[in-house]
């Protein structure tokens, strides 16, 4: 692990980028059979941008505030475009992955079960 001191993530990610250059470090997007987009926010202008051309080993993408650092770039600070829109839909692509970075989905709850949980904390109060 390469722990970060500071830029709102535990985890600065250099290990992971530095596998992902080794991999994709002269790989361009457009020199890909199927086209690539990529999605980071700026948190400053709480913007989304959108990646289509360039080098695939760029790290915005992976930077989720709280546990991989944010990338820097020029008067912006990047990072997972979940911040702004968790599945970015309006770019025309044939295949779209996307990762729930929210959690489980919600489930009924039981009533019953809440009371006596509910009940079992006042209990111990």
């Amino acid at each position: 692990m390469d722990f970060a001191k500071s830029h709102f993530g535990l985890i600065k990610g250099d290990r992971v980028l530095g596998r992902l250059y080794e991999v994709f470090s002269d790989t361009n997007n457009e020199e890909l059979p199927n086209r690539f987009t990529a999605t980071a926010t700026d948190l400053k202008s709480e913007e989304e941008l959108i990646f289509r051309v360039g080098g695939l080993y760029a790290g915005p993408s992976i930077a989720v505030p709280g546990i991989f650092t944010g990338v820097t770039a020029v008067d912006r600070f990047l990072v997972n475009s979940g911040g702004v829109n968790y599945v970015s839909v309006l770019h025309n692509d044939s295949l779209i992955i996307a990762i729930n970075l929210d959690g489980l989905p919600e489930q009924k709850s039981d009533p019953i079960l809440t009371m006596r949980v509910i009940g079992l904390l006042q209990g111990t109060y």
